[in-house]
């Protein structure tokens, strides 16, 4: 997917916002969004809307989309040091800059 916006970018220089999900490898965090436990709770009340996504994981992992993704929050916000219990975050990628593809 990262490729295909690369490839896309309607007119540089733009602005990507990456976001970390469980099977990223590597990422800087440029900016960060920390969230309480309201918001964990709409969230995660969102994420099970993914049905096929919460099925899937329910079945090989033993715990929905929604835990899954909460669990990489509650880690992204011990390591950004944020005082809430939840975090997102991103790696800002600007594409078409000078010197940069």
């Amino acid at each position: 997917m990262y490729q295909v916006l690369r490839a896309a970018a309607p007119v540089p220089p733009s602005t990507a916002f990456l976001n970390r999900d469980p099977k990223t490898i590597a990422m800087r965090y440029d900016l960060v969004t920390p969230y309480g436990e309201d918001l964990a709770t709409w969230k995660a009340r969102l994420l099970r809307f993914h049905r096929t996504q919460q099925l899937r994981n329910l079945r090989r992992r033993g715990r929905g989309f929604d835990e899954r993704i909460l669990a990489m929050d509650w880690d992204s916000a011990v390591a950004c040091g944020v005082p809430e219990p939840y975090a997102e975050v991103f790696e800002v990628e600007m594409i078409g800059e000078p010197g940069r593809r």
